[in-house]
C-alpha cells in the first residue's frame, strides 16, 4: 500500500482551504505508518485503500471551494457506513485500534474543516 502524498497539484491557492487540505493528506499518511507497524485486519486495509482513493480523487478534481461541505458529507457518509470495520469482535479483528483511531483523527478533521467553512463564510466560499 502507497501512501497519499501532498502533491502541488492539489493546491486551490486558498490558504485556509490548501491547509486544510495538506492535514487530511498528513493523516492519511501517519494512519499508513500504523498500518505498516501493527498487525491489523484485512478490512482496515481495504478501507484504508477506500479513504485513500476517494480523497486523492477529491483533491485532484479541484472542484469549486462550495463544494467542500458535500466532500465532508461524503467522508462522513464513508466514515458511517464502514465503521465498525465487520471484522470487529471477530477472529479476524486484531484489536489495533487502527479503526478507532481513523475515526477519531477523521471526525476530528471534519470539526475543525466545518468550523472554518463557517468562519470564512458564504460570500468568500462563493467567490471560487
Amino acid at each position: 500500500m502507497r501512501p497519499l502524498r501532498w502533491k502541488r497539484g492539489y493546491l486551490t491557492a486558498i490558504a485556509w482551504v490548501d491547509e486544510g487540505n495538506e492535514v487530511v493528506v498528513r493523516i492519511l499518511a501517519d494512519l499508513a505508518g500504523k498500518l505498516r507497524e501493527k498487525e491489523h485486519c484485512q478490512d482496515m486495509e481495504d478501507f484504508y485503500g477506500v479513504l485513500v482513493h476517494r480523497v486523492q480523487e477529491w483533491l485532484a478534481r479541484k472542484a469549486p471551494i462550495c463544494s467542500e461541505q458535500s466532500f465532508d458529507g461524503e467522508l462522513e457518509r464513508l466514515l458511517a457506513t464502514h465503521l465498525p470495520l465487520p471484522a470487529l469482535d471477530t477472529a479476524a479483528c486484531r484489536s489495533c485500534g487502527i479503526c478507532d483511531l481513523t475515526q477519531e483523527r477523521l471526525m476530528q478533521w471534519l470539526a475543525r474543516r466545518e468550523r472554518g467553512l463557517c468562519h470564512h463564510g458564504s460570500a468568500e466560499l462563493g467567490e471560487s
